[in-house]
Parts: C-alpha cells; sequence; structure tokens
C-alpha cells in the first residue's frame, strides 16, 4: 500500500509539474499552439469531412433543401471522417508516399526487376531525387517537407515541452493555415457554383419551370451535377496552382529531349549523306 500510495504521489506530481509548465507557456506561444488546434483539429477536418459527405453520400433530396438533415451526431461524424482522411493524407507525406522515385520503385518490383538492378544499373537511368523546394511535388513531402517540420516541431512542443521551438511559420504559415484555405476553397466555390447556376436557369428559363422542376429534370439533380462538376474543376485547378513549377519542368524537360531528339537525327542524316 505504501509503494502504491508513493507512485500515486509521484504521479501527481508529475501532473503538477507539467501543467505549472504548460502555465508557465508564454502568451504569444499559447495563442499560435490555439491557433494550430484550431484550424488542424478543427476547422480541416469538418470542412474536409462536409466535402466527402457532399461530393460521395448525399443524395440529389439533399440539394432541395427543403428538410436539410444536419444534427449533432452527422456533424460529430463528418468530423471523424475528415480527421481520418486530413490524417491519412499527412502520414502519406510524412513516408514520402506521393514522389515519383517511390512508385518508380513500387512498378520494379513489382515486375520483379529489384534482383537484377546491379546488372541493369549500366545501362539504365538511375531515377533522380528531386531535391526540396525544386517544385511542388516535394514541398509538402519528405525529411525537408512542410508535413515532416510541422510534425517535428510539434512533437518537440508538446512531448518534450520545448517552448522555445513554437514556430508560427511552421505551424501555421506554411502548413495548417494554407491546408485550412485551400479546403475551404473547394468547399464555397463549388456550393456557390451549384447555387448560382441554378439560379441564374430559373431566371433565364423561368417560364419552363413548373415545381421546381427545369423540363423533366428537377432542381436539385442540377445542383448536385453542378456541385459534382464544379468540385473536381476546382480540385483539378488547385492542384495545378500547387505543381505549376512541377508542371513546367516537365514542359522543359519535354522541350528538350524533343530538340535534343531532333539534332540527333539531324546530325545522322549529315553523316548518311557524307558516307
Amino acid at each position: 500500500d505504501l509503494i502504491n500510495s508513493d507512485k500515486a504521489k509521484i504521479k501527481t506530481l508529475n501532473i503538477l509539474r507539467k501543467i505549472k509548465l504548460i502555465m508557465k507557456v508564454p502568451r504569444r506561444k499559447a495563442i499560435i499552439l490555439f491557433q494550430v488546434g484550431s484550424l488542424w483539429l478543427v476547422l480541416s477536418p469538418l470542412t474536409l469531412g462536409f466535402i466527402y459527405k457532399l461530393f460521395f453520400l448525399n443524395s440529389a433530396t439533399f440539394w432541395s433543401m427543403e428538410k436539410p438533415n444536419i444534427h449533432i451526431r452527422s456533424v460529430v461524424t463528418i468530423w471523424a471522417v475528415g480527421c481520418v482522411l486530413l490524417h491519412l493524407w499527412g502520414v502519406l507525406c510524412y513516408f514520402s508516399a506521393f514522389r515519383r522515385d517511390i512508385w518508380v520503385r513500387i512498378g520494379r518490383f513489382a515486375f520483379n526487376d529489384m534482383n537484377n538492378n546491379d546488372n541493369v544499373g549500366n545501362r539504365a537511368a538511375p531515377v533522380q531525387q528531386a531535391q526540396p523546394g525544386d517544385d511542388g511535388e516535394n514541398n509538402w513531402q519528405g525529411e525537408n517537407g512542410v508535413v515532416h517540420r510541422f510534425v517535428e516541431t510539434l512533437s518537440s512542443v508538446v512531448i518534450d515541452q520545448e517552448w522555445d521551438k513554437v514556430d508560427r511559420g511552421v505551424l501555421v504559415g506554411d502548413s495548417t493555415l494554407p491546408i485550412s484555405k485551400k479546403l475551404l476553397f473547394l468547399l464555397v466555390v463549388p456550393i456557390a457554383i451549384s447555387f448560382g447556376c441554378t439560379e441564374l436557369l430559373q431566371v433565364v428559363y423561368k417560364t419552363y419551370f413548373t415545381n421546381a422542376d427545369l423540363g423533366d429534370i428537377p432542381v436539385e439533380k442540377v445542383r448536385l451535377l453542378l456541385y459534382q462538376w464544379s468540385t473536381v474543376s476546382t480540385f483539378l485547378s488547385i492542384l495545378l496552382l500547387s505543381f505549376q513549377a512541377h508542371i513546367r519542368s516537365w514542359f522543359r524537360a519535354a522541350h528538350k529531349a524533343a530538340r535534343d531528339q531532333r539534332y540527333l537525327l539531324g546530325q545522322v542524316l549529315l553523316n548518311r549523306t557524307a558516307s
């Protein structure tokens, strides 16, 4: 009993010590941590969960907006789904799952080419490792990526309680804030396009609307189709903007390869005429 009581006292003292350390956190650092928690644990999961629900789960009847079926339990479910998807993406970025060379190696392994790498290495060009910051591909991935820096900094602050490592640029400006902005953009813009276009159609073709129908197509189905189309378009636009540097490098490489190929063909032709 004495041993158990001593262990309980030690645990209590450790908890009190940690609480005192937390209470000593500078106000500016505490505000940054509050922003991180609000963006990463509340706003981003809710936004991503709503996007998933609207795109994959809701039927056309939801878009009639006569009886929106939203209650606390559904909001919690939406938040949980968003948390799973967001953290799954974070784990994949942390381990560089979207890197080109990773998938090339997986493809080689799938085709039983791993054992022949030493023999083929002299003939095949090696997979080039892209440097962080060169293009949009690795900004979020790898050891020098945004996600890795975010996780390392946050773990140092929360687990090791190194409050001096609280950096607003790493924890908010470069990571959680851009993610929240893009998710909000992906949520709001398609909804605005969907309702805006249907309202415009009602104004232009109001003589053909009876009982909220456009001909034989209900308005809610039109809204659903417009939302899905605009969501895909907005998502592709965000990807293009995020990877524009990488796409530009692809075009430069393709242009250089085509120019070199034309030069080689011209050189071969000159050699043949000369011979």
